[in-house]
């Protein structure tokens, strides 16, 4: 990131979490996958407030059927003084930040929900299949970004064998 921002965390908050627990011990990890998902407003309170909400949401395939086995959705509020100098609005669902703002932006959101995830799924089988470290330039493209465009929403991966 060539350009120096100064970034402050004001609020990381764990909205929900939910786990189905009749299932939790009985699924076929190999079965499993995690989807991430990502939504950034602009506060409209303070126009220098970023606000992020993350979720990642653990699914296994049951003949052929989706089933949701867990869910965590957190917000992150990030005030970034000036922030109408590099926040480009193109319409009421896209916008534009530096690439190098972005990753940061979204790695600290994926690494907080990385960490939740760690607590709250410990003891349990999900403990064994966790999000995995990633490049956050390649996870945003991956996902449909744009130099850093608000519609990239979802990641999936699937569980690779070592």
């Amino acid at each position: 990131m060539s350009e120096k921002y100064e970034i402050r965390i004001l609020k990381i908050k764990e909205l929900t979490c939910s786990f189905d627990f009749d299932k939790l011990n009985t699924i076929d990890v190999d079965s499993l996958y995690v989807t991430f998902g990502l939504d950034v407003s602009r506060s409209e309170f303070d126009k220098d407030v970023l606000l992020f909400k993350s979720n990642a949401t653990y699914l296994y395939n049951l003949s052929g059927v989706e089933k949701n086995i867990f869910k965590i959705v957190s917000e992150i509020a990030f005030n970034i003084p000036n922030l109408g100098n590099v926040y480009i609005t193109h319409n009421e669902t896209e916008f534009e930040l530096p690439e190098g703002l972005m990753n940061v932006l979204v790695g600290t959101c994926f690494s907080t929900l990385r960490g939740m995830i760690a607590i709250r799924t410990a003891n349990t089988i999900l403990e064994t299949f966790p999000m995995q470290i990633t490049d956050m330039s390649s996870m945003l493209h991956l996902i449909g970004a744009k130099e850093g465009h608000s519609n990239a929403t979802s990641l999936k991966r699937s569980k690779k064998k070592a």
